[in-house]
């Protein structure tokens, strides 16, 4: 039951680069995964994937903080 609640509550790409007013790339995200440093994403489909959001919306809180 939890994990159907959390793949409601993911976010795809489009949505991630709204939320940083479009100012990033795909790349960047990419990099970070890398490195550990933004949450790891999610593959929902053949060819789709997506981040979850509950992680994105901490992540973004823990760099306000910093």
């Amino acid at each position: 039951m939890q994990m159907k609640e959390d793949l409601r509550r993911v976010i795809r790409w489009p949505g991630l680069r709204k939320m940083f007013d479009d100012n990033i790339s795909r790349s960047t995200i990419d990099r970070w995964e890398r490195d550990k440093r933004f949450p790891a994403r999610i593959k929902i489909g053949k060819n789709s994937v997506a981040w979850n959001l509950v992680e994105v919306e901490q992540w973004f809180k823990e760099k306000l903080h910093d």
